[in-house]
Parts: C-alpha cells; structure tokens; sequence
C-alpha cells in the first residue's frame, strides 16, 4: 500500500484499502489512501485489558519481527502497558531480523532463550511470515515453554488466513499444543469478518451492484 500510495498520487486516483494497519496511512504525506480497518495502536490496548481481565498483569514479555508491521504492534502493547496504572511493572520485548532461522542477527534462537532466560511467563508473538510459527513452538517445547503456566498471545497480518495457522497446527504437533489455548489477535474490519457470520454490510452490498458505469464515473473524476 505505501508503494501503491505514491503511484495513486501522482495519478490522482484515490485508493481504499482494507488490510492496511498501519498509522502511517492517516497522515499527510499520503494524502490519497484511506484506511477502512483500525490501527494497531487501539488493538494494544484491547491486549492489554484482555490480560488485565484475567489476571496475566506485572510480567510481560514479546516477540516480534523486526519492520514496520512488527515494530508498531511491539510499541503499541508497550505504550498501552506503560497506560495501565502499574500493572505491568516488567516489560520486555526481542525482536527477529528477516531472516530467522540459524545464526542470522536478531535470530529465533536467540529470542527464544531470552525470553527463557527473563521466565516471563505472559508472552506475545507478533509473527508476520507464517512459517515461522512451527520454528516458535519448536523452540517452546525444546526450552519447556509450551505449557504448563505459559500463556501465549498470537498476532498475524489480515492478510494470513486462518487455515495457514489451522495447516501449520496439522503439519507439527508442537504447533497444535502451542496454540491450543493461545488468544488469537487480527485486525478484521467488515469485509472479511461479515460474510463469515451471514450478516450483511451495506457498503459491501452496494458496491457489489455496481457495473462497468463504475469505471466510467470514475474516468470522468479522475480521468487518466
């Protein structure tokens, strides 16, 4: 969407987009493209109030993948943890550089024993690349971390489906004792949650209706 962005300005044509998460598309410098979905900044606090209602407070610690999408959900649960009154005195986040796997800087392992080694027992895994939940759970049952008191908080891009989490689950077995119980966090809006509950939206429905007139309407607003 950032590179779509500059393209839709220089163009004039407005972009609508409904998977983007990050705040960066409510700024000026990308005047053109509007965001349908929520940031990740409320989303944290949401975390937040989830571990707070059952008691996960004090201790926290996080895992995620170093870029833009990883590094605003790691400061997103971190403000909103600095906002909670002082119920989460012990905060720590590791981050994983693009390349996860071996002795690559910022790598799995090393987040993994870190984490081990602080014994935080609250964690979150903002994982962009699915393939790199099956190296997580690996990690977690080799380290004795994948149950007993910990409790995991999962977070993926809109853009993964569910069934890429449900295939991994099926493919590795430390994957389905890692998630089973595991708070599952995305960013939905309408589009992808509605049609999935037999409701309708509105907006969907109407743009739906629409024919090829659309794109002639559009030409004579934005004609290229």
């Amino acid at each position: 969407a950032v590179k779509l962005s500059a393209i839709a300005e220089a163009w004039g044509i407005p972009v609508i987009t409904h998977g983007a998460e990050g705040p960066q598309f409510s700024l000026d410098n990308h005047p053109v493209v509007f965001r349908s979905n929520v940031n990740v900044h409320p989303i944290g606090e949401a975390i937040i109030q989830f571990l707070i209602s059952k008691g996960r407070t004090n201790f926290l610690h996080g895992i995620y993948q170093n870029g833009v999408w990883g590094t605003l959900w790691g400061e997103s649960i971190k403000n909103a943890a600095k906002e909670s009154e002082g119920l989460f005195t012990h905060f720590k986040t590791e981050k994983i550089g693009p390349k996860f796997e071996g002795n690559s800087p910022y790598n799995v392992s090393s987040a993994m024993n870190e984490v081990k080694l602080f014994s935080y027992r609250t964690i979150f895994l903002a994982v962009k690349k699915i393939e790199l939940l099956s190296n997580l759970a690996d990690l977690a049952e080799e380290l004795h971390m994948n149950g007993d008191d910990y409790v995991y908080i999962l977070i993926i891009p809109s853009d993964i489906e569910l069934d890429e989490v449900v295939s991994q689950a099926e493919s590795n077995p430390n994957v389905a004792k890692l998630i089973n119980g595991t708070a599952l966090v995305r960013v939905l809006d309408s589009f992808l949650y509605k049609p999935k509950l037999s409701t309708n939206d509105p907006f969907l429905e109407h743009w739906k209706a629409q024919n090829s007139s659309l794109v002639e309407r559009i030409n004579m607003i934005n004609p290229i």
